[in-house]
């Protein structure tokens, strides 16, 4: 047997930013801002890439 709830939702259940909502900078479009990189860090194995937006740590 199996039972099927069915509730009637008036709410979305996703958030929208404002309609006056304007980013400054939009990476889609003008990615130009957020350019590729790989650094060393303190110690010789220590290394870093990142990209504007994400950043990732590790050792080789």
């Amino acid at each position: 047997m199996c039972l099927l709830a069915v509730t009637s939702i008036t709410a979305p259940l996703f958030a929208l930013p404002p309609e006056t909502y304007r980013p400054e900078l939009d990476w889609l479009i003008d990615g130009s801002g957020f350019k590729a990189r790989v650094e060393q860090g303190d110690g010789s194995k220590d290394v870093t890439l990142t990209n504007g937006l994400v950043r990732r740590e590790g050792m080789l």
